[in-house]
């Protein structure tokens, strides 16, 4: 059930910017600003159609000022090229040539923003692209996008390079000291803030000048509504400002560092920082080593090590140097006022939030965001199979000798920790169980049992560690969706949040239309049983052959399976083949007349045990249009 993950990932996306939206505001309807996300700094952004994944476009301030960027969704691996992009603002063309940047989840077209393309994205209304990758037209609103993008040129410019010595006035000529970083946390935290260590002196630039570096890993606000780090943590990694005395300039910007961690090198090294991150091109375990050198302008990865960086002991942040100013006193933390959800669209931090998202294919999910940015979140479908996903900091230092479990009183649930290392997946990201007890769980966290996360290290229960909590609420409504549906708990009552067209899919009739999925690399049709989320395909085949597909069915590519469809009062007879979770089937030309002059088609199950699968067909016609002229 895959599905789950994608709804799952799309979620927790929009949880790492410190941006709030209006209650009841979809990331489809208006722009979003924000300092930090996990993997950009000052950004504004709107999420656009779902297409495998959430498209996105977006402006960006870069080391050189300024950048558009666009993304479809979907994966793609390969070198870094250029090619064209189409953009039509209210239906004026500003097309031009791009950068388009393949990274796997993140691959991003690159995008100039001159010849009046900012101010035309400020004062329309929505703008439409498309590439030379060919997945179709995706249009954006551009309610909000004036003060969103505004946001991103107060600080970066029009398109100004960094200021540096030769440009204004630095730090060079008129001293750097402590003050300056000091004063952005009290900036960012809006106050009142504890920081042992955040920030360190050291020599950066070579100068023999004092040069600072904030970690905003050690930094906590009182004002808890503004975010782990003062809003400069994602996830995982969380921004470290440097301050270089020969590139800063008074009232400007330090250099942004995504680290999880870092370390000042010896004297005498051919490095100035190094830092060890996650994500991105780290394999296996996600935590990898960058060494940082000084270019002359700004700290630029000289040297990487794309290895498994967990065993090793993690680095330390450095003692400050002698040199270091005394630290300066602080106010003593205050009582933080009622935190601003900085989650989701439509979720309610600290409480669970049911959610039933349309076209997730019968999926429910319950969501519980906490004030300090962890989260847990449930979801499952008719079919079986209940998957967590949790997110905490504390999870991107666990290794493979750890292990991960999930804690309802005094019973333990294991998670698929060490599966997922072992299949290229990112448990320090998103962790997910399956357990045959899932009826058991539910049980006991729907009669109010406390939900924890804890690590054990090196197999010594003595040593676990809780990194998340969810106090237990008994009988929640947020949890009655995902009771019902995969627990033996009461029908649902009270408050649902449905979410229509969130993800953006087109439709013709019954069918939902995608340009590509997670599994299939061509356009699909589908129909979905709403009753179970169980779904009719339309696709072509790896030979180029109209074909059809009955999903989700746990059976081994390749090996083939009598079925039976019954198309208006009629059974047809096919043999099918396992293909990726799908029993796959030639379309032939008695079906296609068939399902032409037919309200349903209905998958007759051989067990009696099991529900048939009635799948709608009106707007057959459309489906096939869309999905069958890509065939040979």
């Amino acid at each position: 059930m895959r599905i789950a993950g994608i709804l799952i990932s799309a979620a927790l996306l929009a949880t790492t910017t410190t941006a709030a939206l209006a209650q009841g505001t979809l990331p489809t309807e208006r722009w979003q600003f924000a300092r930090q996300t996990e993997f950009q700094t000052n950004v504004a952004w709107i999420y656009g159609r779902f297409n495998g994944g959430p498209s996105e476009f977006g402006v960006e301030c870069t080391d050189t000022g300024p950048e558009v960027y666009f993304a479809d969704g979907l994966r793609y691996d390969g070198d870094t090229r250029q090619g064209r992009v189409g953009i039509s603002v209210d239906g004026r063309d500003y097309s031009r040539q791009a950068t388009f940047v393949p990274h796997g989840h993140t691959s991003w077209w690159r995008i100039a923003p001159g010849n009046g393309l900012l101010d035309a994205l400020r004062a329309g209304n929505t703008v439409t692209l498309d590439s030379d990758l060919g997945t179709g037209l995706f249009p954006f609103r551009l309610r909000g996008s004036s003060a969103a993008i505004g946001e991103v040129l107060a600080i970066c410019g029009e398109g100004a390079a960094p200021t540096t010595a030769a440009t204004g006035p630095t730090a060079a000529t008129t001293g750097l000291t402590a003050a300056a970083p000091e004063a952005r946390i009290r900036e960012a935290c809006r106050g009142a803030y504890s920081g042992e260590d955040a920030i360190v002196q050291t020599e950066i630039d070579g100068d023999g000048k004092p040069d600072f570096l904030l970690d905003w890993s050690s930094v906590t606000c009182a004002d808890r509504s503004v975010g782990r780090g003062g809003g400069y943590c994602g996830a995982q990694m969380c921004s470290i400002d440097v301050y270089a005395s020969s590139a800063y300039a008074p009232g400007g910007w330090p250099q942004p560092i995504l680290a999880l961690s870092y370390a000042l090198p010896a004297p005498g090294a051919d490095h100035a920082l190094t830092t060890t991150v996650t994500g991105g091109s780290c394999p296996i375990t996600h935590r990898c080593t960058r060494h940082w050198g000084w270019t002359g302008g700004k700290l630029e990865v000289v040297a990487r090590e794309d290895v498994d960086a967990s065993q090793a002991p993690s680095p330390e942040a450095p003692e400050p140097s002698t040199s270091a100013q005394a630290p300066l006193s602080r106010t003593p933390p205050a009582e933080a006022d009622a935190a601003i959800p900085w989650t989701a669209p439509g979720m309610e931090p600290g409480q669970w939030n049911s959610v039933v998202p349309e076209n997730a294919m019968g999926f429910v999910l319950a969501a519980h965001p906490n004030f300090d940015g962890t989260q847990l979140m449930l979801s499952c479908g008719a079919g079986g199979g209940l998957q967590i996903n949790f997110s905490a900091p504390e999870l991107a230092n666990v290794g493979p000798e750890d292990d991960v479990r999930l804690r309802l009183g005094t019973e333990t649930f294991p998670t698929r920790f060490h599966e997922d290392i072992a299949s290229g997946g990112d448990p320090s990201f998103y962790m997910a169980g399956r357990w045959d007890g899932q009826v058991r769980l539910l049980e006991l966290l729907n009669a109010g049992e406390d939900a924890e996360v804890i690590v054990i290290p090196d197999d010594n229960p003595s040593a676990a560690k809780v990194v998340l909590t969810v106090p237990g609420s008994a009988g929640d409504p947020g949890l009655a969706h995902v009771v019902d549906v995969c627990g033996d708990g009461p029908k649902v009552a009270g408050p649902v949040q449905s979410f229509p067209g969130v993800f953006g899919d087109a439709q013709s009739g019954a069918w939902v239309l995608r340009h590509r999925t997670e599994n299939f690399t061509v356009p699909v049709a589908r129909s979905i049983d709403p009753r179970n989320g169980a779904a009719f395909g339309l696709h072509c085949s790896e030979e180029g052959l109209p074909s059809m597909h009955i999903g989700w069915e746990v059976i081994p590519d390749g090996e083939t399976r009598g079925i039976v469809l019954r198309i208006g009062g009629r059974d047809f007879a096919r043999t099918g083949y396992g293909n990726k979770s799908t029993i796959t089937f030639p379309a032939d030309a008695d079906l296609m007349e068939a399902m032409r002059n037919s309200d349903e088609v209905i998958f007759v199950r051989d067990d009696p045990a099991l529900t048939d699968g009635v799948f709608p067909t009106t707007g057959f016609d459309g489906a096939v249009d869309f999905t069958y002229t890509h065939c040979e």
